[in-house]
């Protein structure tokens, strides 16, 4: 978010990316092949987000895509591993 001194959801997914869901899979699955991205809805995909757009949806997202035979096995792992926050933020929250 620009002068904000924040960091935009897209920096915030990176981030978590890079720091803590990509080393977790790489670990837990190495030479899987597994993509991770923030896509879908949410201003934030556009790099658009603001302060009025953290009052609503507004949160850490990161896709994972993985092998269809792998996906449950990913997640399970993910669910185990994450940390409760990333940076202050909720790994887990909900979305109306």
């Amino acid at each position: 978010m620009t002068g904000t001194g924040t960091a935009s959801g897209t920096q915030l997914a990176a981030a978590c990316a890079h720091e803590i869901v990509g080393p977790l899979l790489d670990e837990a699955f190495p030479g899987m092949p597994i993509a991770l991205a923030r896509l879908g809805s949410g201003s934030d995909v556009l790099g658009l987000d603001d302060l009025r757009s953290r009052d609503h949806d507004w949160g850490l997202r990161l896709a994972v895509v993985a092998p269809p035979e792998a996906v449950d096995e990913v997640d399970a792992r993910l669910e185990r591993a994450l940390p409760a926050t990333f940076r202050g933020h909720p790994v887990r929250f909900p979305v109306t």
